[in-house]
């Protein structure tokens, strides 16, 4: 279909199949999928549904040979070969029991059996095929071969004939193997590195053929090709070849060999050598992230449905470079290395813990420090982003060193911009969409000092004012708080960090909710803004009594309907806790529901805590009877739900104003 030059015939075809609505089904190698999708749709108009056929898992060839008494072969690298069905029912055609081979062996008696047959006449005029048809980029060929040659081949089904255009090879697999036949056997007869490459020809399949020789070479940890590699690096021969080659060694387990083997010229010339590897690591070492995919929920992937495709790391390459910069960072210089930095954010977003995620984290780590000691400034914002992002990525392998600068924070009250380390703790604290995942990754290490940060970062403290400094009080300052009502709005549970370090220290963060509030909620009170503040007593089974500040404000604050507005921050604190407990009180065992409701009424000071309380009692009245009755006996409690619930209502009648009027958008009816 690629070789077609005047698409029109082929346009019609498929427009009459389609209008008597067939489906066609084309079958094509991976490396072509794109280049088709993009003719389907610009060409032909259609958008194609692409369906993947994976190998079999390692897990299905087991049981599949358990299934019918089959032995797997013991090599390895032979065993992942036939997880292909094309070569797994290669294997099975001609299965011996008590056979076993390797790699090489099975490899070379599919090209003898299928290929060779013991006719040398045989083998060289389906190379000469092969390489002629790569050369061309025709898909039919005339071959200058016997016909009874050709007639065999045809007859074996490596050939078909279609008049008038000439012979055609019938399985992509056949053409690999002569072109790779092809490859091997220049190899063994070069005089010289750029003799071998004049005479394989630069042509794109067998530039292709060439990755998949060499990265076999890798595999099978062939000393020659080591060699190989060395000689052409530093050899005359054109600069995609060499980009061919680099491209294997970071795709195979040679790339840690191959970065120790050339480390001084991976060092010199300002690095050059060392940022192409970081420029090929990123275009042409990766893989569509399916997991991801999977995670969604989505099983069969249509990429070509998606106008952003997720792809992820891909090859060892990945960890020996990122493990090389981190052994010669002072080589190098790290204020050289914002070359390394979209490397290292590419490998800790996808993953969170191991020896290179640990590698990448502490290389940002420095790089940042390297910036606040030289009060350097980042050209962009997403790289300062990224590299903030990199370095939280990797809470988990560098807790020590976080909490190292987590206790120089807290001990040197850094909280304003100008301070070290403010752009970090504010990716922590602040919200923003790209960067929950990263807030979580610390949720899950660094409980204790996230709460420690988001006390000395939420809390107000005078600043000495100068001449020129006029102070203008906010709502946030008659809570105690620093002004970061921008930051925080809207109200949400997902505006803080509180959401998720519930899940991860739930005790610890009930405690940090109910003193930080406590002690916001006293401030207001003393401050007099609220002139409707007053104080309720609750009453508990166990005699004990508690006081609390009361409001419509402080009442409605879980609801971000309070008058006066309380701030964006508390609310969201206050949104996170109920969230947490609506969600975990589904599944919860009555009494333990109970004995944290109590434990929250009991330690508050503010009745924004009991409101929260009275939002769960409200919705799982059957498994909270014990705090309804503490609830009931407070007059107060009843009369500002009351009114809250009335609040509520007469909003939710003035929203539903125009409801149905316009019902294509659907969207904007409550």
């Amino acid at each position: 279909m690629l070789d077609i030059d005047n698409t029109d015939p082929f346009k019609e075809f498929l427009q009459v199949v389609l209008e008597n609505k067939w489906k066609v089904i084309f079958t094509t190698r991976d490396n072509y999928v794109d280049i088709l999708n993009t003719d389907f749709s610009e060409i032909y108009g259609i958008l194609p549904v692409n369906i993947n056929i994976q190998n079999l898992t390692d897990k299905e060839l087991i049981n599949l040979a358990e299934k019918h008494n089959l032995n797997l072969p013991p090599n390895q690298k032979l065993f992942e070969l036939i997880r292909n069905p094309f070569y797994l029912n290669e294997y099975l055609k001609h299965y011996k029991e008590n056979e076993s081979l390797d790699y090489i062996e099975f490899k070379n008696e599919l090209w003898n059996r299928i290929i060779y047959k013991s006719e040398p006449h045989r083998e060289e005029c389906f190379l000469e095929i092969a390489f002629n048809r790569a050369k061309t980029g025709d898909f039919f060929v005339t071959p200058d071969c016997e016909s009874s040659v050709l007639t065999e081949l045809s007859r074996d089904g490596i050939l078909e004939y279609e008049s008038p255009n000439g012979y055609f090879i019938t399985h992509d697999i056949y053409e690999e193997w002569a072109l790779e036949k092809i490859i091997e056997r220049e190899f063994l007869r070069k005089t010289s590195i750029e003799d071998f490459f004049i005479k394989i020809g630069d042509f794109l399949p067998i530039r292709r053929s060439f990755r998949n020789w060499l990265s076999e070479k890798l595999l099978l940890n062939d000393e020659n090709i080591k060699q190989f590699i060395e000689e052409a690096i530093n050899s005359s021969i054109a600069s995609y070849w060499k980009d061919e080659i680099l491209i294997s060694v970071l795709l195979s387990d040679y790339s840690e060999t191959f970065f120790e083997i050339f480390k001084n010229e991976l060092l010199e010339n300002n690095q050059a050598l060392l940022k192409k590897l970081t420029f090929l690591l990123r275009i042409a070492c990766k893989e569509v992230d399916s997991d991801f995919f999977k995670q969604l929920g989505i099983k069969h992937l249509n990429l070509f449905h998606f106008k952003i495709v997720l792809t992820k790391p891909k090859g060892k390459g990945w960890k020996s470079l990122i493990k090389f910069i981190f052994n010669n960072i002072d080589k190098i210089g790290i204020e050289n290395i914002d070359f390394i930095l979209p490397v290292i954010y590419d490998w800790n977003t996808k993953f969170k813990k191991g020896e290179t995620t640990r590698f990448a984290s502490l290389i940002a780590l420095k790089y940042y420090q390297w910036i606040i000691e030289n009060d350097a400034f980042f050209s962009r914002n997403d790289t300062k982003n990224n590299l903030l992002q990199t370095i939280l990525n990797g809470s988990s392998e560098i807790k020590d060193e976080l909490k190292e600068i987590f206790e120089e924070i807290l001990k040197n009250n850094w909280k304003y911009h100008r301070d070290p380390y403010y752009d970090l703790v504010k990716m922590i604290l602040v919200p923003k969409a790209e960067n929950d995942f990263v807030r979580l990754e610390v949720a899950k290490v660094l409980s204790k000092y996230v709460l420690k940060l988001a006390d000395l970062f939420w809390t107000y403290t005078p600043k000495k004012e100068d001449f020129f400094y006029h102070s203008s009080i906010e709502v946030e300052q008659y809570f105690g708080l620093k002004e970061t009502h921008f930051d925080y709005f809207p109200a949400s549970a997902f505006q803080t960090p509180i959401y998720w370090l519930l899940q991860y220290s739930l005790k610890e963060t009930v405690d940090f909710i109910l003193e930080f509030t406590n002690k916001s909620v006293k401030h207001y009170a003393k401050s007099g803004f609220d002139s409707s503040v007053k104080k309720v007593k609750l009453f508990f089974d166990d005699g004990t009594t508690k006081e609390q500040y009361i409001s419509h404000c402080l009442w409605n604050m879980y609801r971000g309907t309070g008058s006066p507005v309380s701030p964006y921050l508390l609310q969201s604190i206050h949104m996170a806790l109920e969230k947490y407990f609506l969600e975990q009180g589904k599944l919860a065992d009555s009494k333990i529901l109970e004995s944290w409701l109590i434990y929250l009424l009991k330690h508050s000071e503010s009745a924004s805590i009991s409101a929260v309380v009275t939002s769960i009692v409200l919705a799982y009245p059957d498994k909270t009877f014990n705090v309804a009755k503490i609830l009931f006996k407070t007059k107060e409690f009843i009369v500002q739900d009351k009114t809250r619930l009335v609040s509520e209502y007469q909003t939710r009648s003035l929203y539903s104003i125009g409801y149905g009027l316009n019902y294509h958008h659907k969207t904007y009816q409550p």
